[in-house]
C-alpha cells in the first residue's frame, strides 16, 4: 500500500506544524470462525498436566488455603509421575487407578520404608477428588475411580 502526506498541526512550543507520513489503512481480511468441537473431542486433549493446573485453580476458587493447594499439588505430583504429563486422562480406566493406588510410589517412602496409613489416604483422596473434578467439570465424561477407591459411606456408623 502507497504512502500519503497527512498535515497536521501540532502545538509544539514554537507553535510550528509539520508533516506526518501515515501509511494507508491495511484491508481487513475476513475469516469464517470455525463450528466448536463436540465435547468428546475437547475431553481428548485434557492431560495429566491440565488436570494438576485446572484442579489446582478450582481449589484457589473456592477459597482452599495455600496450603492445601501446594500439598494437593503435591499429590498429584506424584500421579503425574506415574501415569506420565502428557497422558489424556479419558484413557484412565478405573484398573489403572487401582494400580496407581498399590504403587510404590503412593505405598513407600523413597528409602523404601512403608508411608503411614493417613499420607496414603491423603494422596489416594486427592487423585479421587481432582477426577471427580474433571468430570463435573465436563473435561471427561466420567471419573475412573475403582471399587477400592470409593469413600465408605455409613462405616462409622455401622461400627
Amino acid at each position: 500500500m502507497g504512502k500519503k502526506k497527512v498535515k497536521a498541526a501540532v502545538a509544539i512550543a514554537e507553535g510550528s506544524e509539520f508533516e506526518v507520513m501515515a501509511a494507508a489503512p491495511a484491508p481487513v481480511e475476513t475469516v469464517e470462525a470455525k463450528p466448536k468441537k463436540k465435547a468428546k473431542a475437547e475431553t481428548a486433549d485434557f492431560t495429566m498436566a491440565h488436570l494438576v493446573e485446572g484442579f489446582a485453580a478450582h481449589l484457589a476458587e473456592v477459597g482452599k488455603g495455600l496450603g492445601t493447594q501446594m500439598s494437593y499439588r503435591i499429590d498429584l505430583g506424584v500421579a503425574v509421575k506415574h501415569f506420565g504429563e502428557a497422558t489424556e486422562v479419558s484413557t484412565l480406566t478405573p484398573r489403572k487407578v487401582e494400580n496407581f493406588n498399590e504403587s510404590d510410589a503412593v505405598t513407600k517412602t523413597r528409602t523404601g520404608r512403608g508411608k503411614a496409613k493417613p499420607g496414603i489416604d491423603k494422596t489416594r483422596r486427592v487423585l479421587r477428588l481432582a477426577l471427580v473434578w474433571a468430570a463435573s467439570a465436563g473435561h471427561i465424561e466420567s471419573a475412573p475411580i475403582p471399587e477400592s477407591a470409593m469413600p465408605k459411606r455409613g462405616a462409622k456408623a455401622e461400627a
